[in-house]
């Protein structure tokens, strides 16, 4: 069976971003250009993004209920070609609520919500075939024959089978019971984890051994680690389990470390996308947009996104090509491990003790840790310039962008300068589908 889905575990919320020019005064009422409704959240949008630039349907774990506010997160999935497992079906409780305000002449966003993280989802613990979902889209649900590969004798059989057809799992850390039984079992099939850290979160104590690429933000700091010291967050993740890590912190440079060699993602992931049927459609290339200045159009992102959602072409993955967004002098994507590709590599940088470190035993994502292994790569990936207008889900975008760039069997590196330029080309239009060409506006 070809493996080439990705699951997504997470909050997803309800959005409601108001587009102004200038943040209001406080006390007065402020007449908005334009509003966003729709799905909102780190693990919410970063599936968005991946139906897209995949072509097919990446599943999103989560807990929606039957609240009416539900049904606009459910529809706004099902047009970008999301299948949604619902862990709280029956729950008549309030979906998690975002309302944003959306600043275009200084690009921020201004958001205030109730933590979703206070509901408490669970995943069922029944026998192998126990069903565990509430509501999935059928037309787009990924097949999960591939259940009796991973569910072996003592193993989670309702967290391994909503793994289906999975390459790639990606954990945001909300809640915090199916995200941690559903890494286990991605990492007992040799699946890549990827978590979303946004803020140190209790959870992450428990997921992180469990993680093979944490990708944070600058906010993120860990029990006894000094704020703003990437080294010794680096050192911090790596001891605790992930073999590869990456900080973010917005138009900065994108600051990562891996233990060891970068040996791509496992081989059956590799094999999928490589495999004759991907050859044949081949990788499609966004188009860049015409210059720095220039926001993205529907005319200047190529259509074709996910199954079920605008403008869909075909199901072929797709890459960004590099200096694509606003640079005159775009150069075509280079494969990792090709000639070209050392060339067009991520620049490396001194580590926290003044020498870049290399070399080790290493470790591809889905495998444990070596005994003693400690020698790390260093680096940076630029963050493409834009005349940014709206930052609002670039991070989340980002993720989901890097997951579907690593599936493909991208380095580590690669992956992340790839997502970064699609993370930045969606601060370039207002709202967190403006750069797909399809978004809903009312």
């Amino acid at each position: 069976m070809e493996v080439n889905g990705a699951v997504f575990v997470g909050l997803a919320t309800l959005d409601l971003a108001y587009t102004v020019d200038r943040y209001p005064a406080e006390d007065t009422k402020t007449q908005a250009a334009e509003l966003f409704l729709g799905a909102g959240g780190p693990a919410a949008n970063a599936a968005v993004a991946y139906a897209h630039l995949a072509g097919h349907s990446p599943t999103l774990i989560t807990a929606l209920g039957e609240h009416p506010l539900a049904e606009p997160i459910r529809d706004d999935l099902h047009r970008y070609g999301v299948a949604l497992t619902d862990l709280t079906p029956d729950a008549a409780t309030r979906p998690p609520v975002s309302s944003i305000v959306v600043a275009t002449a200084a690009a921020t966003r201004t958001i205030v919500s109730l933590d979703g993280s206070r509901a408490d989802p669970r995943l069922p613990a029944g026998p192998a075939g126990h069903a565990a979902t509430g509501t999935v889209a059928p037309e787009h649900a990924g097949p999960g024959d591939r259940f009796e590969e991973i569910a072996g004798p003592g193993s989670d059989a309702a967290a391994a089978e909503l793994l289906g057809n999975a390459a790639i799992v990606l954990v945001d850390g909300h809640y915090a019971e199916p995200a941690l039984r559903i890494a286990a079992a991605a990492r007992a099939a040799g699946i890549p984890v990827v978590l979303d850290a946004g803020r140190w979160r209790q959870v992450h104590a428990e997921l992180l051994p469990l993680v093979d690429i944490a990708i944070c933000s600058a906010a993120f700091a860990p029990p006894g680690v000094p704020p703003g010291s990437a080294a010794e967050v680096f050192d911090f993740l790596h001891t605790a389990g992930p073999a590869y890590a990456a900080i973010t912190n917005g138009a900065e440079p994108i600051r990562y470390s891996f233990r060891g060699t970068d040996p791509g993602v496992p081989s059956a992931a590799r094999a999928a996308a490589g495999s004759p049927d991907a050859e044949a459609t081949g990788p499609r290339v966004l188009r860049p947009v015409e210059s720095v200045g220039d926001a993205p159009t529907a005319d200047g992102v190529r259509s074709g996104v996910a199954d079920g959602s605008p403008g869909m072409e075909t199901a072929s993955p797709r890459t960004v090509r590099d200096g694509a967004i606003g640079s005159p002098d775009a150069v075509p994507d280079v494969a990792a491990g090709s000639p070209d590709a050392e060339a067009a590599a991520p620049r490396a940088v001194p580590d926290g003790d003044g020498a870049r470190r290399a070399g080790g035993s290493g470790r591809g994502p889905g495998r444990p840790p070596v005994q003693g292994e400690t020698a790390c790569a260093r680096g940076e990936v630029a963050v493409p310039k834009v005349a940014a207008v709206d930052t609002l889900g670039a991070g989340d975008i980002l993720h989901g962008a890097f997951c579907h760039f690593h599936a493909l069997g991208e380095a580590f590196p690669v992956a992340l300068r790839h997502a970064a330029e699609v993370a930045a080309l969606s601060c370039a239009s207002v709202g967190t589908r403006g750069w797909m060409g399809g978004q809903t506006i009312l």
